[in-house]
């Protein structure tokens, strides 16, 4: 994208998100301090993970079983999360300790689980544009109290 901005190839206003797995080499050329910056048209905007799939595709990630079961017929199948916690939890501390914008992306309501323990873990500096995306599947009390995460959809009444 920087080559084609580069190049005037850019004809409206772009925002990357670098997802987790290229975020380090992001980093290395882009210093935090170049992010939100508009530069030919482009801009990086923050980061991006996505903690589960889709529940169309049954690999949305869920406390309880999909009624119909896992995408190859798997009895009792809630989904399951896109990267394990842990690896989670050590990227949303980087990207919050460096004052970047994190779009996370969540269906099932395991997955927004995660997303606001690691969004605590992480120990968010105030308002940093943080995005709890798609929160289709949510229970009522995934986001009751909570501040600097806000979801970007919400569909009162559906679920598994």
């Amino acid at each position: 994208m920087q080559r084609a901005a580069a190049a005037g190839a850019t004809i409206i206003d772009v925002i990357a998100y670098p997802f987790v797995t290229d975020f380090d080499a992001v980093l290395e050329k882009n210093p935090p301090t170049t992010w939100g910056t508009y530069v030919n048209r482009l801009k990086i905007g923050g980061a991006k993970i996505t903690l589960d799939g889709s529940p169309q595709g049954k690999t949305a990630s869920f406390t309880t079983p999909y009624l119909t079961g896992g995408p190859g017929g798997e009895m009792n199948w809630r989904g399951e999360p896109g990267f394990p916690e842990d690896e989670v939890k050590a990227f949303v501390k980087k990207a919050y300790d460096l004052g970047l914008p994190l779009n996370m992306h969540a269906n099932g309501d395991a997955a927004i689980d995660m997303l606001l323990r690691v969004h605590e873990y992480g120990g968010s500096h105030g308002d940093q544009g943080h995005q709890g995306r798609r929160d289709d599947q949510g229970r009522e009390d995934d986001l009751q109290g909570r501040v600097s995460v806000w979801p970007s959809s919400r569909r009162k009444g559906e679920g598994p």
